[in-house]
C-alpha cells in the first residue's frame, strides 16, 4: 500500500508540474501574440495616418519642381515598440530582426524629416541646396520604409493567423511589384553614386 501510495503521489506531482508548464507556455504564447498584434497595428497606423500622406505630398511637389513648405509631423512615437523592445527576443528570431530593422528605419525617417523642416526654415531666403538633398532622401527612404512595412506586416499576419488584406492592414493593398521595382532602382542608383565617390576619392 505504501508503494502504491508513493506512486500515486509521484504521479500527482508530475501531473501538476506538467500542467503548470503547459499553463506557463500558454501564457507566454498569449503574451507574444499580444505584442505582435499591438506592433502590427502600430505599423498600420503609422502608414495609414502619416507615411502614405507624406508620400503623396512629396510626389505632388516633385511634379511641380518645388519643395513643400513643410512636412506633416508624425504623431506616432512608436510607444508600443519602445514599451516592448526588451521582449522582442520572445518572438521568432527572423520576425524580431525584421521588427528592429523597420523601427530603426522609421526612427531615421523621423530624424531626417525634422532636419528637412529645420533646413527649410533656415534656408527660406537662401539657396535651398541642403533641403533639396534631404527632400530626395526623404522620398527615397519612404519607398524603402513602405517595402519594409509591407513585408513585416505580411509576416505578422501570417504569425497571427490574420488575413493579409487591406481591411486588416492598409498596406496590403500596395502594388508590391511596382514598389519592389522602385526600391531596386534606388538601390542601383545609390550603389553607382558610392562607386563614383570612391573613384573620385582615389584620384584626388
Amino acid at each position: 500500500m505504501t508503494l502504491i501510495a508513493g506512486i500515486i503521489a509521484f504521479a500527482a506531482v508530475q501531473w501538476q508540474l506538467w500542467d503548470q508548464r503547459r499553463t506557463s507556455r500558454r501564457e507566454q504564447d498569449r503574451q507574444r501574440r499580444a505584442i505582435a498584434t499591438a506592433l502590427v497595428f502600430e505599423i498600420d497606423a503609422f502608414y495609414r495616418h502619416h507615411l502614405g500622406q507624406v508620400r503623396d505630398l512629396l510626389a505632388l511637389f516633385e511634379r511641380s519642381h518645388q519643395l513643400p513648405g513643410t512636412v506633416p509631423p508624425s504623431a506616432h512615437g512608436f510607444v508600443v515598440y519602445h514599451a516592448n523592445a526588451s521582449r522582442l527576443g520572445d518572438l521568432p528570431r527572423e520576425l524580431a530582426g525584421k521588427i528592429v530593422r523597420f523601427y530603426g528605419m522609421a526612427e531615421h525617417y523621423n530624424v531626417l524629416r525634422e532636419d528637412y523642416r529645420a533646413h527649410l526654415e533656415r534656408e527660406a531666403r537662401q539657396d535651398q541646396g541642403v533641403a533639396q538633398t534631404q527632400f530626395r532622401q526623404l522620398k527615397n527612404l519612404i519607398s524603402k520604409l513602405e517595402l519594409c512595412a509591407y513585408e513585416l506586416s505580411k509576416e505578422f499576419c501570417s504569425y497571427l493567423g490574420l488575413p493579409f488584406d487591406p481591411s486588416v492592414v492598409e498596406i496590403a493593398g500596395t502594388n508590391i511589384k511596382t514598389l519592389e521595382a522602385e526600391v531596386a532602382a534606388l538601390d542601383k542608383l545609390e550603389a553607382a553614386n558610392v562607386q563614383q565617390i570612391s573613384a573620385y576619392a582615389q584620384t584626388h
